[in-house]
């Protein structure tokens, strides 16, 4: 067993753009069930949105067992590590 995420970046965003962009996207998936709206901690100490009852059409699930973390929406810069030792 183990940990998987996936980063997505609009590397042209401007720092003006990305609430803006980030709503847009996150709208348009809570809208194909991709996500549930409401957030919840299914993304460690943050909210984000938990996986909706479509979520199969942004992601294949090759695990024995459905996603249960969600999605988490950055609008800055930030870094991400998966916590592997070197």
């Amino acid at each position: 067993m183990g940990d998987r995420f996936q980063v997505i970046a609009d590397l042209d965003a401007t720092t003006a753009d990305a609430p803006r962009l980030a709503a847009r996207v996150t709208t348009w998936l809570v809208a194909e069930g991709v996500l549930h709206a409401e957030r919840t901690r299914c993304v460690g100490q943050s909210l984000g949105h938990p996986p909706g009852p479509h979520r199969e059409r942004a992601v294949r699930d090759d695990w024995d067992r459905p996603p249960s973390d969600g999605l988490a929406v950055h609008t800055r810069r930030t870094a991400f590590t998966s916590g592997a030792a070197a």
